[in-house]
């Protein structure tokens, strides 16, 4: 089994001491959210909890910038983003950083993508909200080309450039295409190297989106691709992790709102939330790393 943990909400400047500390502990990867910016107000409700507002307003890092930086205080923890909102962006600019993490991580990003929910994000930066699908359509084949080495051009609809580089050789850069819906299993069985679930999802919601998954990946001629999938596992209780286990979910991740809960993350110091990592990884079964 893998397990990371989810840090959104914690503030930039203890996420890598956090990260240090999570990989000693025997913790598998440390993930990042974003919000591009926060709005003054918000009318867009969270998709996953649409009847709740998003009360909590932390300093959000770029996530990029604080994974490269986790790279290079670790050397075995896999660095994700948990997730990035690839549409905010021009794709080109997006892989330029995302291959600059890979290199400089020795290869253990893992580039968890949606194209997002709150409108006022894509309102703010002059991005109609409703073209966010089918800009992320061409966000990953363009990711998918330019990370592959070698000049390329584009013509699409959103975006269209002619022969450029990114990189000269192919920097590997695993797609990890996150959320629900039919929509979303289709872009991973396309585009994907990799599963992130939505919160929340029952084993059996699991097992029906792997069960969708895999059938659009043989519609789509993608099955030769290794690909494999994340589990955003409900609370802290490891009673139903064999659940998730025995049906073939072995990469699990924990919600970093749970380790530390948003109602006490202002007053928790750093050596508080290493406590809750010890733990954690203990509860769960993780053995700290010898030396």
């Amino acid at each position: 089994m893998r397990l990371g943990f989810t840090t959104l909400g914690i503030p930039p400047d203890e996420i890598v001491g956090l990260a240090v500390w999570a990989e000693q502990c025997g913790w598998n990867g440390v993930w990042y959210g974003e919000h591009l910016l926060q709005p003054a107000s918000i009318s867009s409700k969270y998709p996953y909890a649409p009847k709740a507002p998003l009360a909590h307003k932390p300093d959000y890092g770029d996530p990029l910038v604080v994974l490269g930086a986790i790279a290079a205080a670790t050397t075995t923890i896999s660095v994700g983003t948990a997730i990035y909102v690839l549409p905010l962006r021009h794709p080109l600019m997006a892989v330029r950083a995302a291959t600059t993490v890979q290199t400089v991580s020795h290869g253990r990003l893992l580039l968890g993508l949606g194209y997002g929910w709150m409108r006022e994000e894509f309102d703010a930066v002059d991005i109609p909200y409703e073209e966010r699908g089918p800009r992320f359509d061409e966000a990953l084949e363009i990711l998918r080309r330019a990370s592959g080495g070698g000049p390329f051009s584009f013509e699409g609809r959103h975006y269209r450039f002619g022969e450029v580089t990114i990189t000269e050789r192919n920097v590997a850069i695993p797609v990890v295409v996150a959320g629900k819906g039919e929509k979303t299993f289709a872009r991973a069985a396309r585009w994907g190297d990799a599963w992130y679930s939505a919160p929340a999802m029952t084993v059996a919601e699991c097992e029906h989106a792997r069960e969708r998954i895999e059938a659009l990946r043989a519609a789509a001629g993608t099955t030769a691709r290794p690909f494999h999938y994340i589990v955003r596992y409900p609370g802290l209780d490891p009673s139903g992790l064999d659940r998730y286990l025995e049906a073939g979910f072995d990469d699990i991740v924990l919600a970093g709102v749970d380790i530390f809960p948003r109602s006490v993350v202002g007053t928790l110091t750093v050596d508080d939330m290493k406590q809750r990592l010890t733990d954690v990884a203990q509860d769960f079964g993780l053995q700290p790393v010898a030396g």
